[in-house]
């Protein structure tokens, strides 16, 4: 616990031996400055009995009602953007896998029977090739 004292003016800079503080340090513009900002940084100080959720609502304050209006349209806006354009994406892709996905299955279907015929036809060839006369062998013999 900080136990708080006040000193009056009488006090001030007047040491225990009976020195006063300017004759030991000379004060400086720059000093005098900074005593200023020392105030200013025991007023930021955390109360820790202010909850988060205070210290948002005070936030309020910092910004004037113009711009917290502005931030909040700009926000209200692009979440109604990301919200149809998430919408626009599902029919997209939605639609395309219904209208391709039976095309894709139909090409894939045809490309394996051309692939089939072509490779009969080979067969077929290479048969011809091996024994030219094979297939009369194998016709019933008219006698």
């Amino acid at each position: 616990m900080v136990k708080l004292e006040e000193v009056t003016d009488e006090k001030v800079g007047v040491f225990p031996n009976g020195t006063e503080d300017e004759e030991v340090f000379p004060k400086e513009p720059e000093a005098a400055a900074d005593e200023g900002s020392e105030s200013e940084d025991d007023e930021d100080d955390f109360d820790e009995e202010e909850t988060l959720y205070e210290r948002i609502i005070a936030l309020k304050q910092i910004f004037p009602k113009e711009q917290r209006n502005l931030a909040a349209s700009a926000v209200s806006t692009a979440s109604s953007l990301l919200h149809k354009g998430g919408n626009l994406l599902w029919i997209v892709s939605s639609s395309v896998l219904l209208l391709s996905l039976p095309y894709a299955v139909a090409l894939s279907s045809e490309q394996q029977l051309i692939e089939m015929e072509k490779e009969m036809s080979l067969q077929q060839s290479s048969n011809d090739v091996l024994a030219p006369g094979a297939d009369s062998a194998f016709a019933p013999a008219a006698a």
